[in-house]
């Protein structure tokens, strides 16, 4: 074996390597809940969308979907095109999210949680397209990028009073209802609450459609995922993960993002015979015409 060809093979193997390792951080049970919800009725089921890199056409959309499919574990999925996202239902006590992720890798497309950041950045990549190519991608990032933005507004940590008054800075997913907290000047706010001391004022535009700041004095509602402006305030947790208003949001633009109209449903099912369909006439053009008059069968058929 040359250098060459073992210096690729030791960079293929790291690479492997790293995915691996990135892969299993997805099955630790504390990540699940950024970017999927656990079923109300049934505690082992849970829902999840992801961001499906590569895909170009229709036809994209359903080699990843069937590669969902095809993992024990998961019960459902539905892959949008348009949106470049997926909607999986799935069995913790069957599988885990490197399972799926890894069979989407395997399909020729990259995956990663709906929640993260570089999926903004690695839709920004824009190829050469066509005018109509270039408009329709132009509109899946304008979609996806507005979830995208919604989807972190959370901050990743917060700091929480202890008993003995001090503050010390947790994990935003260790937040529970009656946590006293303290939200910073510029810091979003983590969980929805009522504030309990300091005045404020909170960019809540993206949540609520209000361009202005609010005024938040004392026994204000606070918003999960609206920004804190002005000053330090002491707020106490009212309600926290899928119950905030601030995730009721995401789940309904995260439906929007995943949901087929019946249209693409009708259009995904006659693709398939319609396309056998034309190529069995270009065929027969070229059957009937081939003894008589070749060059025109070659044109009918094309």
């Amino acid at each position: 074996m040359t250098f060459k060809n073992a210096s690729s093979s030791y960079r293929s193997a790291a690479n492997a390597a790293t995915d691996n390792a990135s892969h299993a951080v997805l099955d630790d049970p504390i990540e699940w809940p950024t970017f999927s919800r656990q079923d109300t009725a049934d505690s082992s089921l849970w829902d999840s969308h992801l961001v499906i890199e590569g895909m170009h056409c229709a036809a994209c959309a359903n080699t990843v979907e069937r590669a969902l499919k095809s993992v024990p574990g998961v019960l459902q999925a539905e892959v949008n095109g348009v949106t470049g996202r997926a909607a999986i239902k799935w069995s913790a006590s069957q599988t885990r999210p490197s399972d799926w992720v890894t069979a989407v890798n395997r399909a020729g497309y990259g995956a990663m949680p709906a929640s993260d950041a570089d999926a903004l950045a690695s839709r920004k990549k824009v190829q050469r397209l066509a005018l109509w190519r270039w408009l329709e991608t132009r509109l899946r990032n304008k979609t996806a990028g507005a979830l995208d933005d919604l989807m972190r507004r959370l901050p990743e940590s917060v700091e929480r009073q202890m008993s003995d008054g001090s503050f010390e800075r947790i994990s935003s997913r260790r937040i529970r209802q009656g946590d006293v907290l303290r939200i910073l000047p510029g810091e979003a706010f983590p969980a929805d609450g009522e504030l309990i001391e300091g005045e404020t004022q909170a960019d809540e535009a993206l949540l609520t459609g209000e361009s202005r700041p609010v005024k938040k004095t004392l026994h204000s509602e606070l918003i999960a995922g609206s920004h804190n402006l002005s000053s330090a305030i002491l707020m106490r947790v009212s309600k926290v993960g899928q119950d905030t208003r601030y995730a009721q949001i995401v789940t309904l633009m995260e439906k929007a993002a995943t949901d087929k109209p019946r249209l693409a449903i009708l259009a995904d099912r006659i693709a398939r015979p319609f396309l056998l369909l034309v190529l069995l006439a270009a065929l027969g053009a070229v059957v009937y015409w081939w003894p008589t008059d070749p060059a025109r069968g070659l044109m009918a058929a094309v």
